[in-house]
This record gives structure tokens, C-alpha cells and sequence, in this order.
């Protein structure tokens, strides 16, 4: 007994504090965090521009092949949720750096395995395995995010999730223009962006926390917040509402992402390269919209943050709905891309606040539930083109965006917030007036 008692002392000792790691290890992690999100946004950029010559290769062209291509999309949707729920765990008892350094490589290969796709059934197992490693991604890297934001004692969430529109406007510049070289296949634009990841990915990998750079769970917490950490129920169910919350933002962004090139070209009639064009102008806003978030919130709070984006996102989904001009579906795409801009890490910053101890289960049932309007997202927005018209793609959006618009602000309120600048330091995230107890 005396010997676990010495163990766990001696674990906990090992345990750093933002003080003892020097400023150019903790600025390594936040460029590791960054580039985490830039190969995501890459990969499922590449994609989104993809989907056409995609499509082609497997003779999945026009209205005919709508049905199948929904099977590929929705098993991008059934991977990542399970890669969410099924790593959330481990990350929480190896550590972000394992999953992250597996994650990180093998993801670019899925993607090149997918642009060698020549039957249905190889498709659909490269997309579902594509969307398992997303998922896992995704969970790893916000949790590892929000230990690096623990370090700094600021919010700095979003501007991690700026470096996904990033990549996603890089890869979306270069797939529209293999777009106009190769009509007919995936294959040359899926490798040379799959490659490109998986050689940067070796420069960053070891600039991830170790298991021992990681904070105390309880270190930078007001006490009232601790007793979170015994994963409750209540803390649980509080993770599945704001997952559910997230599924109205996800769904959108799937929406855009896996037919956004299509319904454009289908319903403007323009050419593949106009069409993924506007794919662009939703990941460039986006990023403009994440690099401003920190400090909106911050100013304005978390909760009318999050009701401007909504707004927004209803008012770019309205004029894809209303008003088919190119140039006009160009600005209702980067109104959604501002709009669903700040929605999601909000969100995962606060479930990781709120139970540190915990945060992979937490954030990876956050996004495991927010994965669902992925899952789901794409076999309904495909009944909907079938058995109606694709110009109707974004009414299912935009119904649950007004329940984001009304129940996301809401939920915020659970969440410790950050102390304002000229703080005392000692509890960054504590903020009497507007905090809410969990236990």
C-alpha cells in the first residue's frame, strides 16, 4: 500500500505546471495543435473538390448516382462518430500524443487509398475508414488543444480551429485546379495532397505534449469545479447536449462539404471548377471567422457569439435557397463559412473546461454526437435531393440551425470562463458572474 501511495506521489511529481516547460516547448505544442487541424481541413478539402472526378471514376455522374454517392458520404459520417466515441478514453488514459502521432500518418493514406477507389464497395470502406481517423483526429487533437490553452491561461481554442480552414483553402485552391486537368479521376490530386501530409506530418509529430508535459487536472481550476472530474451523470448528459447542439453545425458543414461543389454546378449550371469554387469561399471565411472569434468572445461573450453566427449561417443558408446566381450562391457560402466559424470550438473549449480529468471522454462525446449530422446528414440530404430536387439541399440545415441558434447559447452557461486580462492568474477559467456549478 505504502508503495502505490509512493507511485502515485512520484507520478504526480512528474506532472508540469505552465511554469516549468519553457515558453519555445509550449509554442511547439500550439504549432503541433495548429497543423493538427490544417491536415484535417487539407484532407477534407481535398475531398470536397474530389467528389466530382471521385464520382466520375466510379461512374456515379448526374442524378442517377446521387443515392450511391450518399452510401460513400454517410460512411465518412458512421467512421468519424465511432472514431469519436471510441478513442475519447484512451486519450484520456495514454495521453493525446500516442493517437495523435498514429492519427496524424495514417490519414493522409486513407486518403490516397480513396483516390485508387475503382469500385463502390472500395469506396465506401476507404471513406468510412477516412472518417473513422477524422473522428479520432478531431477528439485527440481539441483535447490536446485544450491542455495547450491551459498552458497559455487564455482562449486560444479558435485559433486552432482557424488552421482547419487554412488547410482547407490550400486544398481547395489545389484541388479546383486539378479539377480543370483531371476531370475524369481522383487519383492525381487525392496523392499529391495525401503525400504532402504525411511528409510534414514527420517534422511535427514530436512536438506534441508528452504524457508528463501534460497540467495537473485540477491545477488551473476554481475548486468549485473539481468534483467534475468524477464523470457524473449530469456531466455526461450536459456532453450529449452540447453534442446534440453541435449536430446542427456539423450537419451544415457536412452539407457543404460532401454536395456543396455539386449543388452549385447542378443548380447555376457552371463548370466543375466554378462549382468547387465556392467550396473555397466557405473554407477562407471560416478561417476569418475563427481568427476573430478568441477575442469576440472575450468581448461580446460566448453565448452572442454564438447567436451572430447562427444568424449568419441562416442568412447564407437562405440565399442558397431563395436566390440561384453563382455569384451570389459565392457569397451565401461564406456567409455560412463566418456563421459556422466559431460554433464548434466554443463549444469544445467548454466541455474540456469543464471536467479536465476527463476531457477526451467528454470532447470525444461532444463530437461523437456532433458527428451524428454527419452520419446522418448525408442519407437524408440525399433523400432529399432524390425525391425532391438538390436546389432543397439546404432546407435540412437550416432547421437545425434555429436550434442552435436558440438552445447553443443556453448551454454555454455551464462552462468556468476564462479570467479577463489583469486577472489575479490563479484560476484562468474561473469567472464568478458567470459561472454555473455542476455538482
Amino acid at each position: 500500500m505504502q508503495k502505490e501511495d509512493n507511485d502515485t506521489s512520484s507520478s504526480q511529481d512528474k506532472i508540469h505546471t505552465s511554469s516549468q516547460l519553457s515558453k519555445s516547448r509550449i509554442f511547439k505544442a500550439r504549432l503541433a495543435t495548429f497543423f493538427g487541424f490544417f491536415q484535417i481541413g487539407i484532407l477534407v478539402f481535398a475531398w470536397s473538390t474530389g467528389t466530382f472526378q471521385l464520382r466520375s471514376q466510379l461512374g456515379l455522374d448526374g442524378e442517377s448516382g446521387d443515392s450511391i454517392f450518399g452510401m460513400i458520404a454517410l460512411a465518412i459520417g458512421v467512421g468519424g462518430a465511432i472514431g469519436c466515441f471510441g478513442f475519447g478514453k484512451l486519450i484520456d488514459k495514454y495521453g493525446p500524443r500516442k493517437i495523435i502521432s498514429i492519427c496524424y500518418l495514417v490519414s493522409p493514406l486513407t486518403l490516397v487509398a480513396l483516390g485508387f477507389a475503382n469500385a463502390v464497395t472500395f469506396a465506401i470502406a476507404g471513406a468510412f475508414m477516412m472518417g473513422l481517423l477524422r473522428g479520432a483526429t478531431d477528439t485527440a487533437i481539441n483535447m490536446h488543444g485544450v491542455e495547450v490553452e491551459r498552458h497559455y491561461g487564455k482562449p486560444i481554442m479558435a485559433s486552432f480551429h482557424a488552421a482547419f480552414p487554412v488547410g482547407g483553402f490550400i486544398g481547395g485552391l489545389i484541388g479546383s485546379a486539378l479539377a480543370t486537368k483531371f476531370v475524369d479521376s481522383a487519383v492525381v490530386s487525392f496523392s499529391i495532397l495525401g503525400i504532402s501530409m504525411l511528409i510534414l506530418s514527420f517534422f511535427v509529430i514530436d512536438w506534441v505534449l508528452k504524457p508528463e508535459e501534460l497540467l495537473s487536472k485540477t491545477a488551473d481550476l476554481n475548486p468549485q469545479h473539481t468534483n467534475a472530474s468524477k464523470a457524473s451523470l449530469k456531466v455526461i448528459t450536459i456532453m450529449v447536449a452540447f453534442g446534440t447542439v453541435l449536430l446542427g453545425s456539423y450537419l451544415s458543414e457536412g452539407a457543404v462539404v460532401d454536395w456543396g461543389q455539386e449543388f452549385v454546378r447542378r443548380v447555376t449550371e457552371t463548370s466543375a471548377a466554378a462549382a468547387a469554387l465556392a467550396v473555397t469561399f466557405y473554407s477562407g471565411a471560416s478561417f476569418i471567422g475563427r481568427i476573430c472569434a478568441d477575442k469576440l468572445a472575450e468581448l461580446l461573450g460566448s453565448k452572442a457569439v454564438i447567436i451572430i453566427c447562427s444568424l449568419l449561417t441562416l442568412t447564407g443558408l437562405i440565399v442558397l435557397l431563395t436566390i440561384p446566381s453563382l455569384y451570389l450562391f459565392y457569397l451565401g457560402f461564406a456567409l455560412i463559412g463566418l456563421g459556422l466559424s466559431a460554433i464548434p470550438p466554443l463549444m469544445l473549449s467548454s466541455a474540456g473546461r469543464i471536467d479536465p480529468a476527463n476531457a477526451g471522454l467528454n470532447i470525444g462525446i461532444v463530437s461523437g454526437v456532433g458527428y451524428v449530422g454527419l452520419l446522418a446528414g448525408p442519407a437524408f440530404i440525399a433523400l432529399i435531393v432524390h425525391n425532391v430536387s438538390i436546389s432543397w439541399m439546404p432546407i435540412l440545415p437550416l432547421a437545425l440551425m434555429l436550434i442552435v441558434a436558440i438552445c447553443g447559447p443556453a448551454l454555454m452557461r455551464f462552462a468556468p470562463e476564462f479570467r479577463r486580462a489583469g486577472g489575479s492568474g490563479k484560476c484562468p477559467f474561473h469567472s464568478k458572474s458567470k459561472e454555473k456549478t455542476i455538482a
